[in-house]
């Protein structure tokens, strides 16, 4: 249930990961210093990231952490200079010291949080120039994050987290070829009645 302390640790030549379902929790500096990982894919349920868990992953570039997880330790993604894009669950409670230290790439955070999670510790979010990162709140929740220490820092713009976008495609036949479908920041693809997601895997 658990991926255990510097489980991959200083692997250099590892490029993406897919952790299954049922894994819990991801443990210190379980992924520290993979210089080559761009891509990791993490399903719901993880509670906890462990400190150190992804520090100085310099290749990864997008991460969406699921529905599930509860805390995120500390150093957790320090100096991922190239990681651009971030989501964040509502179940997120807890963000320790210097998490995203260091990521000075990141453009645009998505928090599905209503509530702003307490990290009065500016270096939460040290080396960053917060005022040019798009934070993307959940609708009705713009007051409390510019309100909230830290947060309020951001260029902060609401968005809907039930809003899905759907784009469908035809081949020439005209038969429909996909439906694409973009639902709580995951893609998901549905075609022949099965429906997919952006790994390929069919979801039952």
């Amino acid at each position: 249930t658990s991926i255990g302390d510097f489980a991959l640790a200083y692997n250099r030549t590892v490029e993406s990961v897919t952790i299954p379902e049922g894994i819990t929790s991801l443990g210190n500096s379980a992924f520290e210093m993979c210089e080559k990982l761009s891509a990791v894919s993490l399903p719901e349920g993880i509670e906890t990231i462990g400190s150190f868990c992804f520090n100085l992953c310099k290749k990864l570039q997008t991460v969406h952490l699921q529905e599930g997880l509860v805390s995120m330790g500390t150093l957790a993604f320090y100096q991922c200079e190239n990681l651009t894009t971030v989501t964040l669950p509502s179940t997120l409670v807890t963000i320790d010291d210097n998490a995203f230290d260091g990521c000075t790439a990141l453009a645009e955070l998505t928090n599905y949080n209503p509530v702003p999670q307490d990290i009065a510790a500016k270096n939460v979010f040290n080396k960053l120039n917060v005022a040019s990162v798009t934070l993307r709140v959940p609708q009705g929740s713009l007051s409390a994050y510019q309100n909230a220490p830290v947060w309020q820092d951001f260029k902060i713009v609401e968005f809907n987290p039930h809003e899905g976008i759907e784009e469908v495609q035809r081949e020439p036949s005209g038969q429909y070829k996909g439906t694409k479908v973009i639902k709580d920041g995951q893609l998901f693809i549905e075609r022949n009645g099965k429906t997919y997601n952006a790994l390929g895997t069919e979801i039952q």
